[in-house]
């Protein structure tokens, strides 16, 4: 199956109600976090200690936001996966039923299997993209480079998780890390259209729905005897 045609399916299936429930429980609860952190910063920022110049306290303000903001869009991704991700089977599932009825249904991770894929997603990209944080700032000065390095790394820890996510639904775990290293080319792409949707504002609030979507289309997508 084609990227467009997947993603067009992904983006039809938020009409379902399990998908809604999971996207506007995942979008309340990180919206209280990111709303406890920005409380946090701006009272951190009003117990620095003053200066004699007044233009360094504004400018250590200015920083504190533009920090707060970076931080967001950068962890954004890493947030609302950790969230939603325990409930993101239940999108796998409503693919499934909706659009692969035929096909034998997937089985259901268990609840602690689905948190500690959760967890382990969140912790990746939250190291990862802190480690890579000094060539944000370097590549920002150069025009789409720091977007690149986002869009590259995400795009393969997003694909690899979302990838894994939903074929451990038919396979065991040691199966589904085989079948995505086989077609590492297409679950990277994959992962670049999922993070791509999580760099866009206001979209990055339905990205993990339509990502989980999305990957079991592209799953789906695969030959017959490579899901076997």
């Amino acid at each position: 199956m084609r990227v467009g045609r997947a993603l067009s399916l992904a983006m039809q299936q938020l009409s379902d109600p399990a998908c809604r429930r999971v996207l506007f429980l995942g979008i309340g609860l990180s919206l209280i976090v990111f709303a406890a952190l920005a409380a946090l910063t701006v009272v951190g920022i009003h117990y620095v200690p003053a200066t004699p110049w007044h233009w360094l306290d504004d400018l250590v303000a200015l920083g504190g936001a533009v920090g707060f903001l970076i931080a967001m869009w950068l962890l954004f991704p890493a947030v609302v996966s950790m969230f939603v991700g325990v409930l993101l089977d239940d999108v796998a599932e409503a693919v499934e039923r909706r659009y692969y009825p035929d096909d034998p249904p997937g089985r259901a991770p268990s609840l602690m299997r689905a948190m500690m894929l959760s967890v382990r997603l969140m912790l990746v990209l939250v190291v990862l993209n802190i480690l890579v944080l000094p060539l944000y700032i370097v590549a920002f000065f150069v025009p789409f480079l720091s977007l690149g390095i986002y869009l590259v790394l995400n795009g393969y820890l997003l694909g690899r998780e979302y990838f894994e996510l939903v074929a451990t639904r038919h396979m065991t775990p040691r199966e589904a890390t085989m079948l995505r290293r086989f077609r590492r080319g297409r679950v990277f792409v994959a992962g670049l259209v999922i993070a791509g949707l999580f760099a866009i504002p206001i979209v990055n609030l339905l990205a993990p729905i339509v990502g989980a979507a999305f990957m079991m289309h592209v799953y789906k997508g695969l030959p017959g005897s490579e899901r076997r």
